[in-house]
């Protein structure tokens, strides 16, 4: 017969390794939840990982978070709340203490100024909010706020609606400082694609449109996603310039593409359909200049006549249009 102790042991053993094999499961998993999918993941699988995140983010807070805009260091979510109207809350990452406050001034002086000139009535507050460095309140429309380097606006502002929220986004980010850095990152990039199928396309669309003799990438300061390609004639003049940019599906370059046209003060004067491809053209300020998108690509033409852009415009379309069967 075996001693108390030695059947401890054996239980002990028993139980050790499905112990072991749980925690190891309970470490991968939220390991997995913190790391971001990689660049070939499946759209869907992305979006899903900033949804966690934005539930992260935001835990605590009466809300439901969903992401509406991102670009360079800046996320704008909606939320939506069944205590208030909804309203959106943008957060900005500057990176140093030092250039947040600046940026802070630079937006409070640009709504008394915006005020001045309307002459609305609503005026500036400075209010003290707990997890904050400085809070202002702009009437009952906007609210701006300053944690270290991180900016947070809320724009048509509930009253007091959106102070738990707050509360619990400054509660987060203090349990977690690179959260949202790492979010905002993630979720401007995540839907890039590869440039590479793009750049053999630009090099080789002389094949296809003869005027275009010459073509050389220009080095630019955009997104990694994005491709700069000048064309000039047998006598070196300019004849094209083309700015295009690769994402991961459809879908994900019809929103690039919109964010990219709401970026300008100049709206497209004609949106057409051509060859079954949305076209906004703009013809106030040159002879020709359009953008569209053709499966995961998006393009910004700008030439030197209208019939060289329908040309290369047609052959764009024609070499990368998605087949039928594809997935994008």
């Amino acid at each position: 017969m075996r001693t108390t102790k030695e059947l401890f042991a054996n239980d002990w053993r028993m139980h050790a390794l499905p112990c072991a094999v749980i925690a190891l499961f309970v470490l991968c998993s939220l390991a997995s939840a913190q790391t971001p999918p990689p660049d070939s993941a499946d759209p869907a699988a992305k979006d899903a990982y900033v949804a966690t995140q934005l539930a992260r983010l935001f835990a605590g807070a009466p809300v439901r978070v969903t992401p509406r805009l991102a670009f360079g260091n800046a996320l704008y979510v909606n939320v939506v709340s069944a205590a208030v109207p909804d309203y959106s809350i943008g957060l900005l990452d500057w990176h140093s203490e030092t250039t947040a406050i600046q940026k802070l001034q630079e937006e409070l002086r640009i709504w008394e100024a915006g005020a001045a000139i309307t002459h609305s009535a609503e005026s500036l507050k400075r209010q003290s909010k707990p997890d904050f460095d400085e809070f202002y309140y702009f009437g009952d429309s906007r609210a701006i706020g300053r944690r270290g380097s991180i900016l947070v606006q809320v724009s048509s502002n509930p009253p007091g609606g959106s102070d738990a929220v707050l509360m619990a986004l400054a509660k987060n980010l203090q349990a977690d400082p690179a959260l949202l850095p790492n979010l905002v990152r993630y979720a401007y990039v995540m839907h890039f694609g590869d440039t590479a199928a793009l750049k053999v396309e630009l090099s080789n669309l002389k094949n296809n449109v003869p005027e275009l003799v010459t073509m050389s990438f220009v080095r630019g300061v955009d997104d990694q996603n994005s491709v700069n390609a000048d064309y000039t004639d047998v006598r070196g003049g300019r004849l094209l310039m083309i700015y295009a940019e690769a994402y991961d599906s459809e879908q994900a370059a019809i929103a690039g593409l919109e964010l990219d046209i709401g970026r300008i003060s100049v709206s497209p004067d004609a949106t057409t359909t051509i060859q079954g491809v949305k076209v906004y053209e703009y013809t106030r300020y040159g002879p020709a200049h359009m953008r569209f998108h053709v499966g995961p690509y998006t393009f910004d033409l700008n030439g030197s006549s209208s019939p060289l852009l329908q040309k290369t415009f047609s052959a764009l379309v024609k070499n990368l249009a998605p087949k039928s069967g594809d997935k994008k």
